[in-house]
């Protein structure tokens, strides 16, 4: 496999890095768009003849849900067949993605999701906003960042992780508020993916829960 790995070395040394350039508009975090990381990594691999084929030979899993409002939300994951192809060499690599949505995108979310994390792995490949963000920023920095996502949430969300935090075994406030963090980032700050994602750990979204949750939220 020399020629194969060798291009897949080449766009790696291309595309080591990605600048962020979507941001949610909830959240007001910034992120870095599957639509950038697949225009570098194609750009990189027609210039080395790296040929990127993907499939999505099947959905695994179509979960239905409910909002806090009654709508319903669908949870989608995917398994990709993705094949590296170079001069007569070639590999197949399996790989999977999530998505959720409360119209018909939990699909196409998914396979986004699925390529654009497989190419990040894959390749390797760092994003931020400038090069400066690829040293760690200073603490006051990150907590003050951290507390904006926190604060930006909508209430009732607010109210869900309070509940959940008083519902979950004992832990630290800094604790739970690095897991609140990780799962707002990991639904992109998608309130509709939020929502579900509470109303899977049981929250209701009742006056008594709410009442309950005041002080459980951490900021």
């Amino acid at each position: 496999m020399e020629k194969l790995d060798s291009a897949i070395l080449a766009v790696m040394a291309d595309v080591e890095y990605v600048k962020k350039d979507g941001k949610n508009q909830q959240q007001g975090f910034t992120f870095a768009s599957a639509e950038n990381i697949v225009g570098e990594i194609r750009a990189a691999a027609l210039k080395h003849r790296l040929m990127i084929g993907v499939s999505y030979p099947e959905a695994i899993d179509l979960e239905p849900g409910e909002t806090k409002a009654g709508s319903k939300i669908y949870r989608v994951r995917v398994k990709a067949a993705i094949t590296l192809r170079c001069q007569g060499e070639s590999e197949v690599r399996s790989f999977y993605g999530e998505g959720s949505d409360s119209g018909d995108k939990a699909l196409a979310k998914a396979k986004t999701m699925c390529l654009k994390q497989f190419l990040r792995q894959s390749f390797l490949i760092e994003t931020g906003d400038s090069d400066a963000d690829r040293e760690t920023p200073p603490e006051s920095v990150t907590i003050s960042a951290d507390a904006a996502k926190l604060k930006a949430l909508p209430q009732d969300i607010k109210n869900g992780f309070g509940w959940l935090k008083k519902n979950s075994p004992p832990q630290t406030d800094a604790s739970y508020r690095k897991g609140v963090l990780a799962i707002i980032e990991a639904n992109h700050g998608d309130s509709e993916a939020l929502r579900g994602f509470l109303r899977d750990k049981g929250w209701k979204g009742t006056a008594e829960e709410s009442d309950l949750a005041a002080q459980g939220m951490p900021e």
